[in-house]
């Protein structure tokens, strides 16, 4: 049987949409995986199957292939395994293909079935939404910063047992939100030092300032409060 689920790569500061595609048929036990796959990827294979298992399913005996398209791009990292996870389960007759339409689902996975953390939800969650994807699923520690983008509901969940209820329809579970005006509004309450009170110092600024500018490195060399003001003189009020 086919099953075919959504996730996405990160592509230097946007995302990419990838095709999770699992088939299962006849033949000798075996399970692979396609797909230009980065290292971490390719060991997905082992903590899919185990994390099925630890969760109360037991694969048959079965030859099982995950593909992820496009196969010209390079996918790194560990966002598939919970997407690779879910495509099995479906293939399987675990979950019925309409409860996956128009969504994205990323997370890692843990050999007991726990969701961990990931890198890029907010460009992947973003990136979803201008394609017309209506919900994410992403690990519960990211729910908050994929609700930052408006418009798409993302839903956060804890382990591959949480995101199967979810996707079933069998969750009351509801979307995170995040009132960006309103965290805005606190962030901006904070007291924070600005560069304008540096006193003296006005040659080490202006090295720093051209230096942020072009994104180059910054050594500073000597002892805190000492250096020399703009008299050259030595000032020991002074920041270094």
């Amino acid at each position: 049987m086919f099953s075919k689920t959504f996730s996405a790569a990160i592509h230097g500061i946007d995302a990419l949409i990838v095709s999770v595609e699992a088939d299962v048929s006849d033949g000798l036990p075996i399970f692979d995986m396609v797909g230009y796959l980065g290292s971490e990827v390719k060991e997905a294979r082992e903590r899919v199957r185990i994390a099925l298992k630890n969760s109360g399913y037991m694969l048959p005996a079965k030859r099982i292939t995950v593909n992820l398209s496009p196969a010209d791009v390079r996918k790194e990292g560990t966002a598939f395994d919970l997407p690779v996870a879910i495509s099995i389960l479906m293939a399987f007759g675990h979950l019925p293909e309409e409860c996956l339409k128009d969504t994205i689902i990323i997370g890692e996975l843990s050999l007991n079935g726990n969701v961990n953390k990931v890198n890029g939800v907010l460009p992947i969650v973003y990136s979803a939404r201008e394609q017309g994807f209506k919900k994410c699923v992403v690990p519960r520690e990211n729910a908050k910063e994929g609700a930052v983008v408006s418009g798409i509901q993302t839903y956060g969940v804890s382990s591959l047992l949480e995101a199967v209820k979810l996707l079933s329809g069998t969750s009351d579970q509801v979307p995170e939100y995040v009132d960006v005006q309103q965290l805005f509004a606190r962030e901006g309450k904070e007291e924070l030092i600005d560069f304008s009170e540096v006193a003296g110092q006005r040659a080490a600024k202006r090295a720093i300032e051209i230096a942020v500018t072009g994104m180059h490195n910054i050594l500073m060399i000597g002892p805190p409060r000492l250096g020399q003001d703009d008299a050259g003189e030595a000032n020991p009020f002074d920041y270094a």
